[in-house]
């Protein structure tokens, strides 16, 4: 009965040091399920930071679909522009374009020919966002169903926001 005790005992201490150590989310690390089947059959999987989560949960994240049906999340918008090798588009002089009218108005950084959208989560660009890559037929399966609240536009690399 003791040793049944302290096992139970290692295993809830080895939790918290791998939470407390890593600085991965409780969330992430109790996740109920790894992956998730859509509507079509596809299997569903996400990760943040590179560790496995429910992909029902990405939507608390900044995410991409470039490599769906795999979501990968990150703590920041910035990190997935990093996983991406974006770069901010910026107008001529090096500021940032409000609206470029013109592709020789845009970083060459910027990924050009690749209609995209962000969806965010808050109001005014806020909250957690989704870099999208092409439709979706359920944003459910990873969160987001009937949860966006701004959107970002980008057309054949140019942005429109």
């Amino acid at each position: 009965m003791r040793s049944m005790f302290v096992l139970r005992l290692g295993a809830v201490v080895a939790v918290v040091a791998a939470i407390l150590l890593t600085g991965v989310p409780a969330q992430v690390i109790a996740a109920s399920s790894l992956e998730a089947i859509a509507d079509d059959g596809t299997v569903v999987t996400a990760t943040y930071e590179g560790v496995p989560i429910d992909p029902h949960t990405a939507s608390r994240y900044f995410c991409h679909t470039r490599d769906y049906p795999a979501v990968r999340c990150f703590a920041s918008q910035a990190e997935v522009d990093e996983d991406l090798g974006w770069v901010e588009p910026t107008a001529p002089g090096g500021t940032a374009a409000s609206a470029a009218s013109s592709s020789s108005d845009v970083s060459p950084d910027w990924p050009q020919g690749v209609a995209y959208s962000i969806a965010y989560w808050d109001i005014n660009y806020g909250g957690s966002a989704l870099t999208l890559f092409g439709a979706l037929p359920n944003l459910g399966i990873i969160g987001w169903n009937d949860s966006i609240s701004s959107i970002k536009s980008v057309n054949c690399g140019i942005p429109w926001y």
